[in-house]
């Protein structure tokens, strides 16, 4: 484990301590980690490595920028998780998805991968910390490519017409300077959830700017 995950971790189990209960967020027994037993099983159980190609997406986006989507579960099924990581500031929770992309049988998904990156949230650090943890985990770069353009304030996970949503996508990011992808062969983008594809494409399409011959995988925690 390196330097960096071990202090990520500190910071994570520090922040458990300080500002929660010692119960099970969803259940509320007696618990010394985030999640009792019961409740993680119950997670476990609705997990599972699923893929999807990117030319399934091709209706909806019309140009697909990333080859496959690769995701653990429908939205549904992990919301009452994912609503409290996500917009409950949560970031105890973030070891838990780490846990479970760790032992998915996730080898080809990250085998050859040259850089992790992210699709940026506004004013969250929950896809920066998962992407940093899994770079760690599988000794890949870790790389923050695109950042929120300013000038485009709309939260896209607010927006409930798919049409909005991919136009809005198309003004929501800006390429950072400075970044050389001459040598990269292969990309990962982490994205929390998955609605229409858009966010991720528009990254990915970003990416391949600068390499067009780069291979692009996405993974979400959730398929909406």
């Amino acid at each position: 484990m390196s330097l960096i995950t071990s202090l990520l971790r500190i910071y994570i189990s520090a922040y458990k301590f300080i500002f929660f209960d010692s119960v099970c967020v969803f259940c509320n027994s007696f618990s010394m980690d985030s999640l009792c037993y019961t409740c993680l099983d119950v997670i476990r159980k609705r997990i599972s490595l699923k893929v999807i190609p990117g030319h399934v997406f091709q209706k909806s986006l019309k140009e697909v920028h990333f080859s496959n989507l690769h995701f653990l579960s429908l939205y549904d099924e992990l919301y009452d998780f994912i609503r409290l990581y996500k917009f409950e500031n949560r970031i105890d929770l973030i070891n838990y998805i780490i846990t479970f992309i760790m032992t998915l049988g996730n080898d080809d998904v990250f085998k050859d991968v040259d850089i992790i990156t992210f699709v940026p949230n506004h004013n969250r650090v929950n896809n920066f910390l998962i992407a940093l943890f899994l770079a760690n985990q599988f000794n890949i770069v870790f790389k923050e490519m695109v950042t929120i353009n300013p000038k485009n304030l709309a939260l896209q996970h607010l927006i409930k017409d798919k049409k909005s949503r991919i136009e809005n996508a198309r003004n929501k990011f800006v390429l950072k300077k400075g970044i050389d992808l001459t040598n990269v062969k292969k990309v990962i983008v982490f994205d929390d959830i998955c609605t229409t594809g858009s966010s991720l494409n528009e990254v990915c399409r970003m990416i391949k700017t600068l390499n067009k011959n780069i291979l692009i995988n996405c993974m979400v925690l959730a398929k909406a």
